[in-house]
């Protein structure tokens, strides 16, 4: 079908199939000034062709000639919904929508409307009227036929328009350099035509340009490396067109070539270029100048004033791009309102954005934009690249910022009282500031998680200009009762001084303390009975039993990997200590003492025994802590460092131990089914234990409570020690059967 029988034109959609290949515009022949690498561009495989159904031939046909390819899509746009439409294939296939299944293809009709099938393999469409998509495998090289009917009469004339979209290597696609220009500019239309990777050689590129009257001007694009092309043979193919008119035209591409393999092919692209009235143009003139406000040598602001030579008067608003030695880059932007005539508009560059750089000068005036606003909207005024440079400022010539961090913090435990354990957490924070004058500040102190610990806050009256500090204490015990180990954030600092009002996200980090390096403070037990549990191999769980009405409650949350074994209350200040054993997680302590809070189950760690397994605590009269460590005998602990101390050598793997209320020395412990007793160390009721037993606790009339390993009846019993003998009707039920320790505040429950 002949080009001038047919009307060809092409429209923008967004497709599946396209090939990218990567652009460099310093390669291309460009008017005016070199160009900036512009990235990737999509090759498409397209043809297109218009035909119109008329009242008196409602039928027509359009025919494509097709090379390799695998999946080729055929889309008929109309403004009518009952086209009967078939595809007459190379090898006389005829695919109509009841057909196409059988080729494995598929076929969609939809309107106007946005389409909400999810599943079609194309975007949405931005052309209105009735689609027709056709897709399916490749039939073969050679000439496609689509013919087309209206079904019903018409009564006035109707587009259609096919387009044809193959996933075939062989690609092309249109590039206009500048697509927006002033009456008289020059542009260049490249296409780059490209199989895969390789340049297509050969083709015959023709450019139709059509204006807003219709007139039609032809080009043809070369690849031969001559005055409109940068280098032959590269695969991109190049003319220079100067615009006679202003307007928009419309650019058709027609493309006939052979791939790599010889086989012809046609390819069809389009864009568009607009060309305005001359508004203002960029003379190449600036003027870089340092400006100094306060009068003591130092650069606050660099002023680059851009000289314009204006022939519409209007509003206009310039860019200018600077850039370093290494590449960075930074861009500030003015408005004004320019008269005929020569004009100069000043660019501002705050000194702290310059500074933020971090190089010195000199620096590139890279690209100067000039923009228009006018009845037509925003308008590309003038664009000039490469313009110069500013002076070889250094740093030290600018002024400083009205406050910078150094980036130094220190930090520092403070012992106030002597006990070991940091009251405060004193912190410093160098800065430098430009102006004398009173300071104020708060500093969050964040763990690592990003959860906030504590906030404290500062104020002082710099008398001296340059290095001074900012100064905090956080409260030791807030830290040391949160249980989280450091390093901690330094964050959200915010400053306020003389002229300032600044917020700083992240300040610094403190060094690796240990929440157990602060104090704590854990509210003591109350009057019931405090237990832990072991599920599994180490998860454990704190519970509470009431003494009046025996109803068990858990307290706090589930320690996983902790290995709880040993409980025990302080006789006097009725504060839960806990021992660990040594199936702890990898990242949890074994043999280690803690206080557990009497209200939330908190676990606050004091320290490690200096033994692997601590399976039981007891408290005798005087506030002395035992525990027995398994194999290696009964120690004493030291309640404010954690530290054990070996009193009695033993290889008896007793489970948890006990004393008596009415002597500070006499020990009961359990060991399977067998209570032992020392001094001295010797079973007294062997084999009376009903199950084997992890968990003992003294109660003051001098009898046993237990809990056994695997209790089925999940309860707390009673045990005689005159007649070795379980106390029937004494049980507490619980929700848990692996019960780990027992433990009853003596004091906390005088008079109960």
């Amino acid at each position: 079908m002949l080009w001038q029988n047919k009307n060809r034109i092409t429209h923008c959609f967004h497709r599946q199939y396209f090939y990218y290949i990567t652009i460099f515009l310093l390669s291309l022949p460009l008017i005016g000034n070199t160009q900036e690498p512009l990235g990737t561009i999509a090759l498409l495989a397209t043809q297109i062709e218009l035909d119109r159904l008329t009242t008196q031939q409602n039928f027509e046909e359009a025919t494509f000639f097709l090379d390799e390819a695998n999946t080729i899509q055929i889309e008929i746009i109309s403004t009518v919904n009952d086209l009967a439409i078939q595809i007459q294939g190379p090898n006389r296939e005829v695919l109509t929508p009841d057909t196409i299944d059988f080729f494995g293809g598929e076929f969609v009709l939809f309107g106007e409307q946005q389409i909400t099938n999810k599943n079609l393999p194309l975007l949405p469409f931005t052309l209105p009227g009735f689609h027709y998509l056709f897709r399916f495998p490749d039939l073969g090289i050679g000439k496609y036929r689509v013919e087309f009917e209206a079904q019903s009469a018409l009564t006035q004339e109707a587009a259609v328009i096919t387009q044809v979209i193959t996933d075939s290597p062989a690609a092309a696609n249109v590039m206009v350099l500048p697509q927006q220009l002033n009456l008289g500019e020059s542009t260049i239309i490249t296409v780059p035509f490209f199989d895969g990777q390789q340049p297509v050689p050969n083709a015959k590129v023709i450019a139709t340009l059509s204006n807003e009257l219709g007139q039609l001007q032809e080009l043809q694009l070369l690849d031969e490396g001559g005055s409109d092309d940068a280098q032959a043979g590269d695969g991109f193919y190049s003319a220079q067109f100067t615009p006679p008119a202003t307007g928009t035209y419309r650019i058709a591409i027609h493309i006939q070539g052979k791939n790599l393999n010889g086989t012809p092919c046609f390819r069809e692209v389009g864009t568009q270029l607009t060309v305005f009235e001359p508004t203002s143009r960029l003379t190449g003139k600036t003027t870089v100048q340092g400006i100094d406000l306060n009068g003591n040598n130092l650069i606050d602001q660099l002023v680059i004033k851009v000289e314009t030579n204006t022939i519409k008067a209007g509003e206009y608003r310039v860019f200018v791009h600077l850039e370093t030695s290494q590449g960075k880059s930074l861009f500030r932007t003015t408005a004004a309102t320019l008269t005929a005539g020569i004009s100069n508009i000043p660019v501002n560059f705050e000194i702290d954005a310059l500074r933020g750089l971090g190089e010195v000068g000199p620096y590139q005036i890279k690209l100067i934009d000039l923009i228009y606003y006018g009845e037509q909207g925003v308008i590309n005024s003038d664009q000039l690249r490469e313009v110069g440079s500013t002076p070889a400022y250094q740093l030290q010539q600018f002024e400083k910022p009205l406050f910078s961090l150094t980036g130094q913090t220190s930090t520092q435990g403070v012992d106030q009282n002597g006990d070991g354990r940091f009251e405060k957490l004193h912190v410093s924070v160098a800065l430098d500031i430009v102006n004398r004058g009173t300071y104020s500040w708060t500093l969050k102190l964040t763990a690592q998680n990003g959860k906030r610990i504590t906030i404290a806050a500062g104020f002082k009256y710099f008398n001296t200009p340059g290095i001074n500090y900012l100064v905090v204490d956080f409260d030791g015990l807030t830290i040391g009762n949160l249980g989280i180990d450091g390093p901690y954030l330094l964050t959200d600092l915010i400053i306020q001084g003389p002229s300032i009002f600044e917020v700083v996200e992240k300040v610094g980090e403190t060094p690796t303390f240990l929440a157990n390096q602060f104090p704590f403070k854990a509210a003591p037990a109350s009057c019931q009975l405090y237990a832990v549990n072991d599920k599994g191999l180490n998860e454990s769980q704190f519970f509470t039993v009431d003494l009046d009405n025996h109803q068990v409650k858990q307290l706090g949350i589930n320690y996983p990997g902790y290995d709880i074994e040993g409980l025990a209350i302080h006789p006097q200040t009725n504060l839960i200590y806990a021992s660990s054993g040594n199936r702890v997680a990898p990242h949890q302590l074994k043999g280690h003492l803690y206080l557990v809070d009497g209200q939330t189950g908190q676990l606050f760690s004091i320290g490690s025994t200096g033994f692997d397994e601590v399976d039981s605590l007891a408290f005798d009269n005087t506030g002395t802590l035992w525990g027995w460590a398994k194999g290696d005998g009964l120690i004493t602990i030291d309640t404010n460092t954690g530290q054990g101390h070996l009193e009695l050598p033993s290889p008896v793997k007793v489970e948890d131990l006990t004393l008596s209320k009415n002597t500070d020395t006499l020990f009961y412990g359990a060991v399977k089914t067998d209570l032992w007793k020392y001094p001295p160390l010797e079973i007294i009721c062997a084999g009376q234990l009903p199950h084997e037993t992890e968990a003992l606790e003294m109660m003051p009339d001098n009898r046993l409570l237990f809990g056994t390993h695997q209790d089925k009846t999940l309860s707390i019993h009673a045990f005689d020690l005159e007649s070795c003998s379980v106390i029937a009707g004494f049980d507490i039920l619980t929700p848990f059967n692996d019960i780990e320790g027992i433990a009853l505040p003596q004091s906390a429950c005088l008079g109960h």
